[in-house]
């Protein structure tokens, strides 16, 4: 697979500026928990039904601005995380919209999927430590993605529809 041109929002000057999202291959380059980053992504990786993908920009392709592990038994978004220097908590956030960019891929691999009941759905987890964290990430994920939530558990879901319009807004938006 290609690389996925995409456009993320530079916050210096509220430019968007093009980006790739990359199918890794080599596990080495993938940030990890001494790098800053919340998961290990070298250590997920490695599971054979287990996609992973980088976004990073064309100005800096060497910086991983955000990364994606897509597990492909049924459409998972099993991980997924902005780099550290992107975080809405960060002062210095450099990018927006990568996660919205890496989400809706995920979105479009669930269209591929080849069994067509699990085609277009896209399932994930939200585990926070704290239950207040949880609830803050789940309502990130209704408001701004479209999520729907399963009672009770911590599983939720992108439906097609909702899946098309990130898609739409974050795929093929045009600069």
């Amino acid at each position: 697979m290609k690389p996925k041109k995409v456009l993320i929002k530079r916050l210096l000057d509220n430019k968007y500026i093009n980006a790739s999202i990359i199918k890794v291959t080599n596990f080495h380059i993938l940030p990890s928990i001494t790098d800053g980053w919340r998961f290990n992504f070298r250590k997920h990786a490695r599971m054979k039904t287990r996609q992973t993908y980088s976004l990073v920009t064309d100005e800096e392709p060497a910086i991983i601005q955000g990364c994606l592990i897509y597990d492909e038994s049924i459409p998972y978004m099993a991980y997924i995380e902005i780099a550290p220097h992107n975080r809405s908590s960060s002062e210095s956030q450099v990018y927006d919209d990568v996660a919205g960019c890496l989400i809706a891929h995920a979105c479009r691999l669930s269209f591929l999927h080849e069994d067509d009941r699990f085609k277009g759905w896209l399932t994930f987890d939200v585990l926070e430590d704290s239950t207040e964290e949880e609830l803050k990430l789940k309502s990130l994920y209704k408001q701004k993605y479209g999520a729907k939530e399963i009672p009770g558990r911590s599983t939720m879901y992108i439906d097609p529809e909702n899946g098309e319009k990130l898609i739409q807004k974050y795929l093929t938006r045009k600069s």
